[in-house]
C-alpha cells in the first residue's frame, strides 16, 4: 500500500494508458460534486424555507449549514460556505484535467518524466546489487517496512540532512561510469552531481507522499468523516445509509485532493531543483573562467578569450536557450494557470477556516483539530510550492552579472550583439522574463510571492471584519 503512494509510482500510473478509464471515473465523480455544490449554493439565494426543507432530505447540505443551528443562522452564511466550497472543488476539478487530461506527449511531461522517472530507473539499472524495489517490498512485512523508515529518518537527524554524506552513500551504492554512460532523453548535457541530486529529492518525495497522505487522509477527512457520521446519529438517523455513501465518497475525495496536491508539489521540487543545480554549475563555471582569465599574461589573451568564446557559444548560450525554452513551454501550456487556480481557489477557503478556528461558535476539539489539520496541510502544501518555484527566477537571473565582463572578452561584432541582447532580456523589467508565472499577470518571484502574503493578509482582515460587523457565525 505504502509503495503505491510513492512519486515514482504516481507518476508511473499517471502515464500509463490503460488508467485512462479509472481518471475519467474520477472526473466525473468531480464533476458530479461540483454540480451538487452549485444546487446548494444556488438554493441559498431562495427562500430560508426552502433551505431548511432540503436539509431534512440531503444530510451533507444539513452538515454543511449546520442543520442543528440553522435557525440563528441567514442565508448569507451559507452562501458564503458554498461559495468558497465551490471554489476549493473547481480547484481540485482542474487539477485533475491538467495531470490526467494534458497531452503527456509534450515538453512539460517528457521533460518532468526525464528528471525524476527516467534518471531514476537509470539509478536503478546502474545499481551495484540488483535493484527491484517491488520485490522487496512484497517480501517484507508491513513493520518492517515500518522500522526501515524509522532508521532512515533516524539516520537523517543523525547526519543532520548533510547531502554531501548522502552524495557520497549514492555514489557508492551505483558504477558512476555507467550511470555516466546513460544520457537523458531531453536533458543529455546533465552531469553525474545534478543527477545524483535528482535522485535524492526522488528519496525525500517518496517519503514526504507517503507521511503526507497518510496525514492528511487520516488526520482530517477520516476525522470530518467521523463528525459527519455522528452529525447524522443525533440529527438525520433516516438518512444513515446516505450518509454512509457520502462519508466513502468523502474519504475519496481527500484521497484525490492529497495525490493531486503531492503530485503539484513533487513536480516542482524536481524543476527546481534541476534548474537550481544546473545553472548554478554554469554560474560557477562562468567565474572560474573570468578569474582565471584576469589572472593570466597578456600574451595569453588571445587563447583565451576563445576558450571564452566556445564555453559561452557552445555550452552556456544552448544549455540556457534550451532550458528556458523547456520553463516557458510547460508555463505556458499547464503550470501558470495552475498558480493562479490556486491561489484564486485556497485563499478564500484558507481564510474561512482559520475564522472558523479562531471565531466558530460552538466547536468541539474534534472540529478545532479537523480545521487545523486542513489548514496546516493546505498552507505547507501550497506555501512550499510558491516558496521553491520563486528560487527558479533567482537561478535563472543570477548570472547576468557576469555578462558585461564576458562581453569585453570577445572581440566579434556578432557574439557581443547576442550577449547584449541576451543581457537586456535578463534585466528588463517590461518584457518576459524566463520563469513561471501567476496566468499571464505576474512572475513566480520571491518579491511578487511576498506582495501576495501581505495581499492575502489584508484580505483576511477585511473578511475578518466583514463577518465579525455582520455577526456572521458558521
Amino acid at each position: 500500500m505504502f509503495e503505491k503512494l510513492k512519486h515514482f509510482e504516481q507518476f508511473e500510473q499517471l502515464l500509463l494508458p490503460t488508467n485512462h478509464r479509472w481518471w475519467l471515473l474520477e472526473l466525473y465523480f468531480l464533476i458530479i460534486s461540483i454540480i451538487r455544490v452549485t444546487i446548494y449554493f444556488l438554493i441559498t439565494f431562495m427562500h430560508g424555507s426552502l433551505l431548511q426543507q432540503y436539509c431534512s432530505f440531503d444530510s451533507m447540505a444539513a452538515f454543511i449549514f449546520n442543520y442543528k443551528y440553522s435557525k440563528h443562522s441567514t442565508l448569507i452564511q451559507c452562501r458564503l460556505m458554498t461559495f468558497m466550497i465551490w471554489l476549493f472543488t473547481t480547484f481540485i476539478l482542474h487539477s485533475q484535467l491538467v495531470l490526467f487530461f494534458s497531452k503527456h506527449q509534450s515538453i512539460t511531461w517528457q521533460s518532468l518524466y526525464d528528471i525524476s522517472n527516467r534518471n531514476y530507473q537509470y539509478y536503478q539499472y546502474c545499481h551495484h546489487v540488483p535493484y527491484n524495489s517491488t520485490s522487496l517490498y512484497q517480501q517484507s512485512s508491513f513493520w518492517r517496512n515500518l522500522s526501515r523508515i524509522f532508521q532512515n529518518l533516524k539516520e537523517f537527524i543523525i547526519h543532520k540532512g548533510n547531502h554531501n554524506y548522502y552524495y557520497e552513500k549514492i555514489c557508492k551504492q551505483i558504477d558512476l561510469k555507467k550511470f555516466h554512460q546513460v544520457k537523458l532523453k531531453i536533458f543529455k548535457y546533465a552531469d553525474i552531481e545534478q543527477r545524483i541530486a535528482l535522485i535524492m529529492a526522488m528519496f525525500i518525495v517518496n517519503i514526504i507522499d507517503v507521511y503526507m497522505n497518510v496525514i492528511l487522509v487520516c488526520g482530517t477527512f477520516i476525522l470530518g468523516v467521523f463528525l459527519y457520521n455522528q452529525f447524522i446519529w443525533n440529527y438525520l438517523p433516516n438518512l444513515w445509509l446516505f450518509g454512509l455513501f457520502d462519508s466513502m465518497c468523502f474519504i475519496y475525495f481527500g484521497y484525490i485532493v492529497g495525490r493531486n496536491m503531492t503530485l503539484y508539489f513533487n513536480f516542482t521540487t524536481f524543476n527546481t531543483v534541476w534548474y537550481r543545480t544546473r545553472l548554478t554549475f554554469l554560474r560557477q563555471k562562468m567565474k572560474q573562467i573570468l578569474i582565471h582569465h584576469q589572472r593570466q599574461p597578456q600574451r595569453r589573451q588571445r587563447f583565451n578569450r576563445k576558450f571564452l568564446h566556445n564555453f559561452h557559444l557552445q555550452k552556456f548560450q544552448r544549455e540556457h536557450q534550451h532550458m528556458s525554452q523547456c520553463l516557458m513551454l510547460g508555463g505556458i501550456e499547464t503550470w501558470n494557470i495552475v498558480f493562479l487556480m490556486g491561489l484564486i481557489a485556497n485563499i478564500p477557503i484558507n481564510i474561512l477556516f482559520y475564522y472558523q478556528l479562531l471565531f466558530g461558535v460552538n466547536n468541539t476539539f474534534r472540529t478545532q483539530l479537523t480545521y487545523f489539520g486542513f489548514i496546516w496541510t493546505q498552507t505547507l502544501i501550497f506555501g512550499s510550492i510558491l516558496m521553491i518555484t520563486s528560487t527558479i527566477n533567482k537561478y535563472f537571473h543570477s548570472f547576468k552579472r557576469y555578462l558585461p565582463k564576458l562581453q569585453l572578452n570577445i572581440q566579434q561584432i556578432t557574439l557581443k550583439w547576442q550577449i547584449l541582447e541576451f543581457y537586456e532580456r535578463l534585466v528588463n523589467e517590461f518584457g518576459r522574463e524566463f520563469c513561471w508565472y501567476f496566468g499571464n499577470i505576474v512572475v513566480v518571484s520571491a518579491s511578487n510571492c511576498m506582495q501576495i502574503l501581505f495581499a492575502y493578509l489584508g484580505l483576511m482582515l477585511i473578511m475578518f471584519k466583514f463577518f465579525l460587523k455582520n455577526n456572521i457565525k458558521f
